[in-house]
């Protein structure tokens, strides 16, 4: 059994992430006794090599399952969201959703997006033309456009942006529309989050970019929407981290995205504060064919 030197660095903040302690080795990708998310192996100072031991990422829950869980009662939906290509659904125990009275205060505003849901364009944009704010907020900071992309009802989320609703509002949470578009495999949300003036390199809770989540959440299409917006392809996110380094801390990486990054200006040789890079990541899956991306 081997010893090492950790820090967490892989995801979050917590109170072993600037400390420094000997774990025994008994797994791949150790946890943190804190957080319980994976650590990264920091070698000792004389040793000349950049050692890395394989993480395998850990997924918390994304930003949409923490505004869902707010606002959606539990005998209403369950969001399941799966990092790295893993699973993306609404599974309703029922057919109900939440009804838009009970997030709004404003009886207005909750027909407003009501008819959004339904379908009712001449509806929303009557209400909204009779004084009503489409950016109005409701429970937890949500809007209707929160609304509409929670219940994954794209014709409400393109009626309510063609009516003026605006993609950059934060919710409580910290979630924005279009942060939280990037993570929903349809990318016909994005795509029009980008197009009714959505702020390409915005911040999430985490401070992460929406590319950084979309190659988190191996979403190619929605990567290459917001490379062709203009998204910062070399951006860091609090914990230092780039999206080609995202690429490889999800659970299943999409070498795709990788080629599409670095074709696009990403540099591979850019380091966290572990001194990790993206290769040094991608090198903990044992697959050969995640590193011939880098030989090119």
């Amino acid at each position: 059994m081997r010893t090492g030197h950790f820090r967490c660095y892989n995801y979050g903040s917590c109170r072993s992430a600037d400390s420094r302690a000997i774990f025994q080795l008994t797994s791949v990708a150790p946890l943190c006794p804190e957080c319980k998310r994976p650590l990264v192996l920091i070698p000792p100072k004389n040793n000349k090599q950049r050692l890395f031991v394989g993480i395998v990422g850990i997924v918390a829950l994304c930003g949409l399952c923490v505004l869902a869980w707010k606002i959606m009662p539990k005998h209403s939906q369950t969001v399941v969201v799966g990092k790295g290509g893993g699973d993306f659904r609404i599974s309703p125990s029922n057919q109900k959703v939440r009804l838009p009275d009970e997030i709004f205060a404003d009886t207005r505003l909750a027909q407003l997006t009501s008819a959004a849901l339904k379908g009712d364009a001449i509806t929303v944009s009557k209400l909204h033309a009779s004084g009503i704010d489409i950016n109005g907020r409701g429970k937890n900071g949500v809007t209707p456009l929160h609304i509409a992309l929670l219940n994954l009802n794209y014709q409400a989320f393109f009626i309510l942006l063609d009516n003026g609703a605006n993609p950059n509002i934060k919710a409580e949470t910290g979630d924005t529309a279009l942060t939280l578009s990037a993570i929903i495999p349809d990318h016909r949300f994005l795509a029009s989050a980008l197009k009714f003036d959505g702020k390409v390199d915005q911040l999430d809770a985490r401070k992460e970019t929406p590319l950084m989540l979309a190659a988190s959440y191996a979403l190619k299409d929605n990567v290459e929407l917001l490379v062709k917006a203009g998204a910062d392809v070399n951006a860091r996110d609090a914990r230092g981290n780039t999206p080609l380094i995202h690429v490889f801390q999800a659970m299943k990486p999409n070498v795709e995205i990788a080629k599409t990054l670095i074709s696009s200006g990403a540099r591979a040789d850019d380091s966290n504060p572990a001194g990790l890079t993206a290769k040094d990541y991608a090198g903990a899956f044992d697959n050969p064919s995640l590193l011939e991306v880098f030989s090119k």
